[in-house]
């Protein structure tokens, strides 16, 4: 309650001056409109950094969940296709398939939009099969999300 009473006694040293004539102050003087200034350019000093690297990291985040979609949908297409997939992969070794069959077969929408930088994913990148102890590997090929494969392998070290 006292800190309530120091600010109305303020307010009242600051609105009134010696004559007692509040209605005359019309303007701000400039060391009010300096003190404002600063503080709003200390502000934006600490809010803008921090909200540009919130907003990178949501894209990026977004970007590695897109990629992440796309090798969940080749796990459906291996899935459905199994034999196919089996025979590319005994083979070769490995059995590509690219976005724009994944995209013919449903698995995944048209016109995947990267997220770093607007473009839209080309349909002719690939997320290649392996197998490996009896499982399936799906990796992404594509250099469009390739901060993510760097993340994954520095995680691995770890």
């Amino acid at each position: 309650m006292t800190s309530y009473y120091t600010f109305i006694v303020l307010i009242f040293f600051v609105c009134y001056n010696l004559d007692g004539d509040c209605m005359n102050n019309r303007g701000f003087t400039l060391i009010e409109i300096t003190c404002v200034i600063l503080l709003l350019g200390i502000l934006v000093t600490f809010i803008v950094p921090k909200t540009t690297s919130i907003i990178k990291e949501n894209k990026r985040k977004t970007c590695n969940s897109i990629v992440t979609s796309l090798e969940d949908a080749a796990n459906t297409y291996t899935y459905k296709n199994t034999t196919l997939v089996d025979n590319g992969i005994s083979s070769n070794g490995y059995y590509d398939i690219s976005i724009l069959k994944l995209q013919t077969e449903g698995l995944v929408k048209n016109k995947l939009e990267n997220p770093l930088n607007g473009d839209v994913f080309d349909t002719s990148k690939v997320v290649r099969i392996t197998m490996e102890n009896n499982s399936y590997i799906y990796t992404y090929l594509g250099d469009d999300c390739k901060w993510k494969r760097i993340l994954l392998m520095l995680s691995l070290r770890d």
